[in-house]
């Protein structure tokens, strides 16, 4: 994987820890509002599929004190999340004139930036 300047190093591996997408597939059983919804077996799949990716990737799955600031990686994917909710409200809006129920998801990815942008100062 090539590496630009200011990116943050690749993963190195944490020996003998439990990886953090079974920690959070292990929160999805364990919550019951969670682990009923018709999407959680589908979720729990879809995130073992891309720790897979991860692996085949990076050489681990995602694992705690690897090296990386988890925070950064966080508000960086919530400014992904942001940009490709209102790519698809976009689109559905120039097809169809309706975006749906697409923007609370949107404005949900934005208040999650803010936050996550504020924990950044805070740390």
């Amino acid at each position: 994987m090539k590496q630009r300047e200011g990116d943050q190093p690749l993963p190195t591996i944490t020996e003998g820890v439990l990886d953090i997408q079974s920690r959070v597939i292990q929160d999805i059983i364990s919550e019951t509002y969670i682990a009923h919804d018709r999407s959680a077996s589908k979720l729990i799949t879809d995130i073992t599929e891309r720790r897979e990716v991860g692996i085949t990737r990076y050489g681990t799955a995602l694992q705690p004190n690897n090296g990386r600031d988890a925070l950064r990686d966080a508000y960086e994917e919530a400014i992904d999340l942001c940009m490709y909710l209102k790519q698809m409200i976009v689109e559905r809006q120039m097809a169809r004139g309706v975006a749906g129920t697409l923007e609370i998801a949107y404005q949900q990815a934005l208040l999650l930036a803010v936050y996550l942008k504020g924990l950044e100062r805070e740390t």
